[in-house]
């Protein structure tokens, strides 16, 4: 059995008892969309498209187009990399604040404002394999704009289509994450979540992270979306797939009018994730904080050919080099996820987290300097 077909199994669409007259499916887990996406690790990307495209596997990854320039991308990228899965992600997860009366970011410029029905159908006909809703920004606390997305998105005749769901961090704690899970439930549509902070990981907020947990282990059909390692979490609670974003801004949401920002715009250097620890550290910051007296680790993924974590520079070579070894971890880990026989996705997530505790120890002592464990890693692995 395939990577793929082992990893369909985390969520399967459920199958009434013999005799029984009651469906147990959800309307969101038979559509066209969750069937393309079942057992996907997808690449949040944009002007490395073309290059990063290559080195997917088509039948347990794909490609959403961030920005503005999507529409024109799409159909040279089909061409060039037959097979593969490719979306557009509309500006609005990161652009536009949701309302009650305006929870989608449509056109307003021509005779008559564009509809929710006409802008899926121009991503369609643009050779998107599933069409995403430009759904805005949900502040914390008023869950009428939610309501009412699902609403709109649920009129909707369309099987391809995913319902974006940028949300507060907050929507993920205790007192407000069993609403949000109800309301996502009642989409008809695959729901991909995004939790949006635009200076740091949304997800490093007291009780958050098992927020997230809940989320994806009672929402049929959900989606992990702009997300880092925290798709493999989801994944291995049930999510029906993740998107991993390419930088660290693809990397979580962001809230409109703020943000992202760098503390440093001049330092060009890329982040590179870490094998075994679960992370995406900055090449300067490491060689700067971390290996200022020792030298750095090598990786001997494919990619790498033995060079040290903290030796990609910000020339645009060593950025793509940094990429591609992103991706080389995140396709390995994936594999060796989807491969299992006898382990649970459960079990397996568990032993990466408790390896990666072990890896942060052992290089706080041999380079002296405390490297913690990322606060949703430590409060995953805690939960068990």
């Amino acid at each position: 059995m395939s990577p793929s077909d082992q990893l369909t199994t985390l969520r399967q669409p459920a199958t009434a008892a013999a005799g029984s007259h009651i469906a147990t499916r959800t309307p969101a887990e038979l559509t066209k969309a969750a069937a393309l996406l079942r057992g996907r690790m997808l690449t949040l990307t944009s002007a490395d498209a073309p290059l990063l495209a290559p080195l997917l596997d088509v039948e347990t990854s794909g490609i959403i187009l961030t920005g503005t320039s999507g529409y024109e991308e799409l159909k040279p990228l089909q061409r060039q990399n037959p097979g593969l899965l490719l979306a557009m992600e509309p500006i609005s997860v990161t652009k536009y604040t949701a309302t009650f009366d305006k929870p989608f970011r449509l056109s307003t410029d021509g005779l008559f404002d564009q509809t929710l029905a006409e802008f899926l159908e121009g991503q369609a006909s643009a050779g998107a394999a599933i069409t995403i809703t430009p759904t805005g920004f949900f502040p914390a606390g008023d869950a009428d704009p939610l309501k009412e997305a699902v609403k709109q998105a649920n009129i909707q005749g369309r099987d391809d289509t995913v319902l974006t769901m940028p949300v507060h961090p907050r929507w993920l704690k205790s007192e407000s994450v069993g609403q949000l899970i109800a309301i996502a439930q009642t989409s008809i549509h695959p729901v991909a979540l995004v939790v949006c902070n635009s200076y740091s990981d949304p997800l490093d907020e007291k009780g958050v992270p098992v927020g997230y947990r809940r989320f994806f282990a009672e929402v049929p059909a959900a989606i992990a979306w702009r997300t880092d390692m925290a798709g493999f979490e989801a994944m291995s609670q049930g999510a029906l797939a993740a998107a991993i974003g390419e930088l660290p801004s693809q990397r979580r949401g962001i809230v409109p009018g703020h943000g992202p920002r760098s503390s440093d715009k001049s330092d060009r250097s890329p982040h590179v994730l870490l094998p075994g620890m679960l992370r995406y550290a900055r090449t300067s910051a490491m060689t700067r904080n971390w290996f200022a007296s020792s030298a750095a680790p090598s990786c001997d993924c494919i990619h790498c050919g033995g060079r040290t974590w903290d030796s990609f520079t910000g020339s645009p070579e060593d950025k793509l080099a940094a990429h591609r070894h992103n991706l080389g971890i995140v396709t390995s880990m994936f594999n060796d996820m989807g491969s299992l026989t006898a382990e649970s996705p459960k079990a397996w997530w568990r032993r990466q987290l408790s390896r990666a505790e072990i890896e942060h120890e052992a290089l706080s002592a041999s380079t002296s300097v405390k490297i913690g464990l990322p606060g949703p890693l430590k409060a995953w692995l805690r939960l068990d």
